[in-house]
């Protein structure tokens, strides 16, 4: 059960670190992406698998979607997070 709940935590880090990276100026859905992957792969390698990151606009937010397998205790994991874009004054 701790394994699953340590990879929930990885997977909502990854879409935080995300939606940080597409809200800020100049908005950026694949900077976002980028963030996401980069923290799935430097943080969650071993205890998330076949991870996705899907990032999107909607409105003045940015949502980022996370999912992946934890390969001991099977099923899938998605968590997602929500930013508000950054504007210019």
């Amino acid at each position: 059960m701790a394994f699953r709940m340590f990879g929930e935590n990885l997977a909502l880090d990854a879409a935080n670190a995300g939606a940080r990276a597409a809200a800020v100026l100049p908005v950026s859905v694949d900077r976002g992406r980028q963030a996401a992957q980069e923290f799935l792969d430097q943080k969650a390698a071993g205890t998330l698998t076949d991870t996705s990151v899907t990032v999107e606009l909607s409105g003045d937010n940015v949502v980022v979607s996370i999912t992946g397998h934890t390969p001991i205790l099977p099923g899938t994991v998605s968590r997602q997070s929500s930013l508000v874009l950054e504007r210019l004054p």
